[in-house]
């Protein structure tokens, strides 16, 4: 992410919450009370329709743009070896999964393998209690990845055939960009190398959702690509 971007994101949503206030002062400097109370409802919805605008139009392409990870290579990579590499790290040894969505070859899903005998011990040990998916789409013609994050609470069960899982989607569902700190170079944990995502050194899952997502942000980076996070896809 680049600090210029950020400083810009912070001035605008600033000034976003002023312009309001500087407006109404103006308003009420230059029209007297009784034109100000006919005209209540219209201003109020101008009002309205400017904070829904922000909320929902403006400051999600204005926030998606500033923390956006920019290509760390020269040479973009085709898009084909670029979903390669990105359903490449499918090894019994990450926790995680990456698909490619059943009907749309340029969407790819990384996510917890809580529904994986072999992990689910693992995780439940660790009291992960949350499943989140990176949601990933490729623009062609841009060299861009959208990316959107995903979280879906769930509870553990068990009985006669063993543990699963079962979601709780009651007010637990959400959908969008996750600020978080991307840091390139450590050199343990799930990484980017020799073209793949692989274990480097001994590690301790956590399971914050950096481990998903900056090992993918890297592979995605490293192929000329820029990663750009998105409320929608």
């Amino acid at each position: 992410m680049s600090g210029r971007r950020i400083a810009f994101l912070i001035v605008y949503a600033f000034a976003c919450m002023i312009l309001p206030v500087v407006l109404l002062l103006a308003t009420i400097n230059y029209i007297d009370s009784m034109q100000i109370t006919s005209n209540l409802a219209a201003i109020f919805l101008g009002y309205l329709v400017y904070g829904l605008a922000q909320v929902f139009l403006i400051f999600p392409m204005v926030g998606s743009w500033a923390v956006a990870v920019e290509p760390r290579s020269k040479v973009r990579l085709p898009s084909e070896e670029l979903r390669r590499r990105l359903l490449s790290p499918n090894d019994d040894k990450l926790p995680f999964v990456v698909m490619q969505a059943p009907k749309d070859p340029n969407r790819i899903i990384a996510s917890w393998r809580i529904t994986d005998e072999k992990w689910i011990e693992f995780f439940a040990a660790r009291g992960l209690r949350m499943q989140y998916e990176l949601r990933l789409k490729i623009i062609k013609d841009k060299g861009i990845v959208l990316a959107q994050d995903s979280f879906r609470r769930f509870e553990y069960t068990g009985g006669v055939g063993g543990r699963g899982i079962k979601f709780a989607f009651q007010l637990s569902f959400f959908k969008g960009i996750s600020l978080f700190q991307y840091e390139r170079g450590a050199q343990y944990g799930v990484i980017y190398k020799d073209g793949k995502l692989k274990i480097d050194y001994a590690y301790n899952y956590t399971f914050n959702i950096a481990e998903i997502k900056n090992p993918i942000v890297d592979l995605i980076t490293g192929s000329g690509w820029e990663f750009r996070p998105a409320v929608s896809l």
